[in-house]
């Protein structure tokens, strides 16, 4: 990457002087956070708060009458939705809908990157969910959310790319700007968008392995776990050490090894899937 180098040291900084124009969080996300805020809201104002948004509304009661959600009575409004799926995991899965459209571009070169990059947060995402089930103290679908949210910093980076003439770097330049660069960033894009300290530091440590909460399995474990297995299959994996990766040993008694994250994987094949089909991934 030396002939680049330069290139991606001033994007990057760039970005973190605010010299770029980090993508903005969807208004329907905003209005969200700030109705939940109080204390007093209700289902409807989140209903319809909702509504305005069709693509929003449309996404949530395709979800509510998937299979992951089987109830006896399909949902045919928002507000029987949210009932059935409760008001954290509407809050998540408009989030997780949000990031979406964020990758939506006209520019041939990195709307091909960008829908690279939505197909594999969507896998590592539906991996996430799956993971956290398994556990008792993670919420299935904020682990959806963090999974999708690990790599966010990817965006700016291949936007700020495309002004720089993409199409004239090779893969392997944009790969290791991507290594380099897209947890750096994606710090300065979820101070920006206000988001959690848990969502902030699954973003801070994606992929780092060596990661210790030095106490029960977290968020950043679950999210670094499902990184791992959605790489099973590619030649990017080289399974860790138990004694280097504190997220496989606390998983359970005998810690995760390949073998069982392969069992993992085909146990939870279903919901997996239909996760991605969900997402568009």
């Amino acid at each position: 990457m030396k002939t680049s180098s330069g290139l991606f040291t001033r994007i990057y900084q760039d970005i973190i002087n605010d010299h770029v124009n980090l993508p903005h969080l969807p208004d329907i996300t905003i209005k969200l956070r700030k109705a939940l805020s109080n204390d007093n809201y209700s289902i409807d104002t989140i209903a319809r708060i909702i509504q305005t948004d069709v693509s929003s509304s449309a996404y949530l009661l395709n979800i509510a009458n998937s299979a992951l959600y089987k109830t006896r009575a399909s949902p045919s409004d928002i507000q029987s939705a949210i009932r059935i799926m409760g008001i954290s995991t509407v809050r998540n899965l408009v989030n997780a809908h949000a990031l979406k459209s964020i990758t939506l571009t006209d520019k041939a070169t990195t709307k091909k990157y960008l829908n690279a990059h939505w197909q594999r947060s969507a896998y590592l995402a539906a991996i996430a969910n799956a993971i956290a089930k398994m556990v008792d103290n993670i919420d299935p679908d904020l682990a959806l959310l963090a999974g999708l949210l690990s790599g966010v910093g990817a965006l700016p980076v291949l936007m700020k790319l495309d002004e720089n003439d993409l199409i004239n770097l090779t893969e392997q330049d944009i790969q290791e700007a991507l290594n380099t660069y897209t947890a750096k960033v994606g710090i300065v894009l979820a101070r920006k968008w206000q988001l959690n300290q848990d969502l902030q530091l699954v973003i801070k440590n994606s992929g780092n392995l060596a990661y210790d909460s030095e106490d029960q399995i977290d968020l950043v474990d679950v999210v670094n776990i499902a990184k791992l297995l959605s790489q099973i299959g590619t030649h990017k994996i080289q399974w860790p050490r138990l004694e280097d990766s504190p997220c496989l040993r606390k998983f359970s008694e005998d810690g995760l090894t390949m073998e069982t994250s392969i069992e993992l994987l085909k146990e939870a094949r279903a919901d997996i899937g239909e996760i991605k089909k969900i997402l568009g991934g």
